[in-house]
This record gives C-alpha cells, sequence and structure tokens, in this order.
C-alpha cells in the first residue's frame, strides 16, 4: 500500500478483509496481486474503501469467469458493508 493516507491504516483494510472471505468461500479460486495508492483520509465516508473492495470482488470474478459461477456475489459483497453491492 502506498499513499499519502497509507500509514493511517492500522490491521487489515477492506481488501485484505474481501479477499480472505473470496479464499474463505472459494479456496480454488486465483486472486492474484492488489497494491493501493491510498488518496483518500480513512473513515472519509466517501466509500474509498467500498469500491476497493467491489472492484476486487469483480476483478476476481471476471479473472475465474468459468469458476466463478457457483458462489453468491451479491450475499458476499453485502457481507463485507452496505456500500459495497452498491
Amino acid at each position: 500500500m502506498s499513499g499519502p493516507f497509507a500509514a493511517t491504516i492500522s490491521g487489515a483494510n477492506l481488501i485484505d478483509v474481501t479477499l480472505a472471505k473470496i479464499s474463505a468461500v472459494a479456496p480454488a479460486l486465483q486472486l492474484g496481486a492488489v497494491h493501493v495508492i491510498k488518496n483518500l483520509p480513512v473513515a472519509a465516508g466517501i466509500g474509498g474503501g467500498s469500491a476497493d473492495a467491489a472492484a476486487v470482488l469483480r476483478a476476481v470474478q471476471n479473472a475465474n469467469a468459468e469458476t466463478a459461477g457457483d458462489i453468491n456475489w451479491p450475499a458476499l459483497a453485502k457481507s463485507l458493508g452496505a456500500d459495497v453491492p452498491v
């Protein structure tokens, strides 16, 4: 993680949580690597983390199109927060 607000994140961020949840429900999926440039303040309330989580869900789903059909992606998105499915 890099960017002007990267140092203000402590513990797992929503992308880490997203990847962990995907791995828990579908351990065989290819997850890849994610690098975040944190340009928004932590807990600013403008959906930066939610948008990042949604983008990761979409990227993993697209990268695993042939094997990702059995996963309830909307439920997984909702489990990450109310803003993620939006």
